[in-house]
């Protein structure tokens, strides 16, 4: 992993600037301890290579990216999670999800580790004054690859969609319903954002 030209700490590339999950406070409040860039509509800066941001930009000049879920529920993940992880850039990751179960072991660093924004900024730049802690961030990629799953995903539908079957009728929706699945969405009703401080009182 070469590492030599990043230069600067954190990138954030949010798409949506109204998510209420309390990642935009939480970012704000980090960037207090730790440089912060936040690209696109949501911030300060812009990256004109469009879809390869990572591979021009963010990969070669940042150490992490902020793949902050934009709603906390159970097993969402998005491409938030898995863009930075097809290149040199470790994720750091803000969400309600197991991510063991959706990421190679050792390949991110989740926000909910940590008490405060303070404490997670003072291990990334820990991280940065280590590099060979740092790289151990990246052993994953000798066992694991991750793959574009979007032509995958639609090959599927497309198949799924084509495939007779008989109808159905579910007389009881209840469990398909998102309630329930994002308990933590309502610890935001009195929290601005959550660390796993707020989490281990409740």
């Amino acid at each position: 992993i070469e590492i030599a030209s990043k230069k600067k700490a954190i990138v954030s590339y949010p798409q949506d600037c109204e998510a209420k999950n309390g990642r935009a406070e939480y970012a704000a409040e980090l960037s207090k301890h730790i440089d912060v860039d936040v690209y696109g509509e949501c911030g300060n800066y812009n990256c004109s290579y469009g879809g390869d941001c990572f591979s021009k930009v963010f990969e070669r000049d940042y150490y992490f990216y902020l793949s902050f879920e934009s709603a906390l529920c159970e097993d969402f993940v998005t491409e938030h999670l898995y863009n930075p992880l097809r290149y040199d850039i470790v994720p750091i990751v803000y969400g309600a999800a197991n991510y063991s179960l959706f990421a190679p072991p050792q390949s991110y660093v989740n926000a909910f580790d940590f008490d405060t924004p303070e404490d997670l900024a003072k291990y990334l730049q820990w991280l940065i004054d280590h590099p060979d802690i740092y790289k151990k961030y990246f052993a994953w990629k000798q066992y694991y690859e991750i793959e574009d799953g979007t032509p995958r995903a639609i090959c599927s539908l497309c198949k799924f969609l084509h495939e007779q079957r008989e109808p159905k009728v579910y007389p009881i929706l209840s469990r398909w319903s998102s309630v329930g699945k994002c308990p933590l969405q309502r610890l935001l009703y009195t929290h601005r954002y959550l660390t796993r401080h707020v989490l281990n009182k409740t």
